[in-house]
């Protein structure tokens, strides 16, 4: 339970993308607890519109952007006004972080997820300006990766004020279940040996790198077949390259899943890949995966290596590197009691340092020492 100095419930406000599953996750914690939540989304609110106790201000529209910013900005400082909330919490500096600093909100709490620090910036020098501005205006600054933390550290005057905060992994809802209780519809893909991908159909996750080493892997292990999760703009031309390479017996694209069925999608997989070029710290569905007992061959970027190392958890691999990644996912798929102990390893290391609840509480404590500052 929360404790306020008011008679009525804490009132958090978070600036974050109603259909980032992310957002779901950092909202859920609070809604289930006693605050009154309210989110002002620009990109809808798909993601959180099943959220008991959620006041959802959908602020999305279809017009030139400019206008769409200063729309946003007008409306976003009437509702504020009127609900009065003890602290905002904006969501990915270069959208929601600008938002909140053209708004004047104190206290504010800002969490940067990656590419708004590590690419965006690189862009265009008045983005990294603003930038600049914006996280030297923000009271408390979060990320979840050492990597990223020191590249916010280079634009901050005061470093105290920034803090890292994973994004952390319910270990209640990711777990490995028994293939008795998964649905049938699920269990249909199951395959001898199966593999999975869940970082979406987009150029930064290099799914062509993964469908490149299919034909390497499926030399040795005829039967194998790959899962890949997700949807983007590059659904067409990977369905494509599959086709053309002959591999549609072995692939399947499974499009954007429900989160509720990840677990089970991954109850079914042996071996979970990330072929993504950037990563701010460890990706979300890696750690899902890792929770969930299976091995994992990621991209050897930012902070991956901190938390997978090869041979005691999963492999790492140079990005693009098709044939390295097709070497190391063949051994796995040869030997099984490495895959177990390496699932088991990647369970433990998750409980330990990226437990959801643990994570949610630091911010909790972020949020109680920051409104009694107002």
């Amino acid at each position: 339970m929360c404790i306020s100095n008011h008679e009525e419930r804490t009132k958090l406000c978070f600036l974050a993308n109603g259909n980032s599953v992310h957002t779901r996750r950092w909202i859920e914690y609070f809604t289930n607890r006693d605050y009154e939540v309210h989110l002002i989304t620009f990109h809808g609110s798909d993601s959180v519109s099943n959220l008991d106790n959620l006041i959802i201000h959908n602020l999305y529209r279809r017009t030139f952007k400019f206008i769409n910013f200063l729309y946003y900005i007008l409306i976003s400082k009437v509702i504020i006004s009127k609900i009065k909330p003890d602290l905002v919490h904006a969501h990915y500096v270069t959208h929601y972080g600008v938002a909140a600093f053209f708004l004047g909100v104190h206290p504010f709490i800002l969490t940067a997820w990656g590419s708004d620090i590590l690419i965006d910036p690189k862009q265009n020098p008045i983005v990294d300006y603003l930038v600049k501005l914006v996280l030297n205006k923000a009271d408390v600054i979060t990320c979840d990766a050492d990597h990223l933390l020191k590249v916010i550290n280079k634009y901050c005057e005061n470093k105290e004020k920034t803090q890292l905060i994973y994004f952390g992994t319910d270990l209640t809802k990711f777990r490995r279940h028994d293939l008795d209780v998964v649905s049938d519809h699920i269990l249909l893909q199951k395959k001898d040996l199966t593999v999975i991908s869940l970082r979406g159909l987009k150029k930064i996750y290099d799914i062509e790198t993964l469908i490149k080493s299919i034909s390497f892997v499926k030399e040795k292990h005829p039967s194998v077949h790959f899962l890949i999760g997700g949807d983007g703009p590059e659904k067409e031309n990977l369905m494509a390259m599959v086709s053309t390479t002959n591999l549609s017996n072995n692939v399947t694209f499974l499009g954007m899943l429900p989160n509720s069925e990840l677990p089970e999608y991954l109850s079914i997989s042996d071996v979970y890949i990330s072929t993504s070029l950037s990563d701010a710290g460890l990706s979300a569905s890696t750690a899902e995966a890792m929770a969930c007992q299976l091995p994992v061959i990621i991209t050897d970027f930012g902070d991956n290596g901190l938390w997978v190392k090869n041979n005691i958890n999963g492999f790492l691999f140079p990005c693009g590197d098709y044939e390295q990644l097709a070497n190391k996912l063949i051994y796995l798929l040869d030997n099984q009691q490495e895959r177990i102990i390496m699932g088991d390893n990647n369970r433990k290391l998750i409980d330990k340092q990226l437990n959801y609840l643990r994570e949610m509480s630091k911010v909790e404590h972020i949020y109680r020492s920051n409104w009694r500052k107002k």
